[in-house]
């Protein structure tokens, strides 16, 4: 493997994008290939940060044609070594980019910060308008879709469908994710549908994260930890544990003393807990 330093790379033709580190190419020996992705490394700039979130940093792959466009690879960062790493598969060009996304609607919103992050990583995306309505409901399809990156490469997960929903078109924008969904067990229906459209509750959003991460506990009072919300005993039978993991764990909070159980997650409700639940994974940074 050769490794070399690209000199005078253009700017990113997607002005969302700034460039933070060199620009490295590495190539392999004629005839040689990888067995397996390998883990690159990159430090970047701090001085260009320029105040903006490190969680927006990533590893991207210049376009061998046409040098102003670049893929977003992954991207784990380690502010104290000032370097992003991403597991990647074939040679080429790489650099450390920053993808900065702004929402018309979430200049004075609590969850900016959180969602901008997600969106830096191609996770969440806005409406055309250059909104996020963070104060939407969010689908039960719109929710799982959101959770592909916790789940997606779990053992047996992409080993197709376990089953089908009558209610979930094979071509549906969200098919895809309902079945691996599914095929992990992450989610259930019932009656033979899923209920797409439904908006997602916050009990069933821990539920649902309870699932996708593994869990496996038998070490919880669910009672006492849900006894310190006013509402703690509206919690359902169902989903008591699960939602007691998820306050333990700090990804389900409460407001006003209140947990609100069986309300309708918001937008940005469902994209903060699943950017604390990435960063738990250590997804996001070091």
């Amino acid at each position: 493997m050769t490794v070399s330093k690209a000199l005078n790379s253009p700017a990113p033709a997607d002005t969302h994008l700034r460039l933070l580190s060199d620009v490295y190419a590495w190539k392999l020996e004629a005839g040689s290939r990888l067995s397996a992705a390998v883990k690159l490394t990159i430090a970047y700039d701090a001085a260009r940060l320029d105040g903006a979130d490190p969680r927006k940093l990533g590893v991207y792959r210049q376009d061998a044609a046409d040098k102003t466009r670049w893929t977003y690879v992954g991207g784990v960062v380690d502010r104290a070594a000032g370097s992003v790493e991403a597991d990647v598969s074939e040679p080429g060009a790489y650099a450390v980019l920053i993808a900065e996304y702004k929402f018309g609607d979430l200049a004075n919103h609590w969850s900016r910060e959180d969602v901008e992050a997600l969106a830096s990583r191609g996770i969440v995306t806005g409406d055309p308008d250059g909104s996020f309505r963070p104060n939407g409901k969010i689908t039960r399809a719109e929710f799982v879709k959101l959770l592909l990156p916790v789940f997606a490469n779990r053992a047996g997960a992409n080993q197709g469908a376990s089953g089908t929903f009558a209610d979930v078109p094979q071509d549906a924008w969200y098919g895809e994710a309902v079945s691996i969904a599914t095929t992990a067990a992450i989610v259930q229906g019932a009656g033979g549908k899923f209920r797409p459209t439904d908006p997602v509750t916050r009990e069933e959003m821990a539920v649902m994260l309870y699932r996708a991460l593994g869990i496996v506990t038998d070490d919880l009072d669910p009672e006492k930890l849900l006894s310190v919300f006013n509402d703690g005993a509206k919690v359902s039978g169902w989903a008591r544990m699960q939602v007691a993991y998820a306050v333990k764990a700090g990804l389900l909070k409460g407001s006003g003393g209140r947990l609100n159980p069986g309300a309708a997650a918001t937008r940005a409700e469902a994209a903060t807990v699943l950017l604390r639940v990435l960063e738990a994974q250590g997804k996001i940074e070091k």
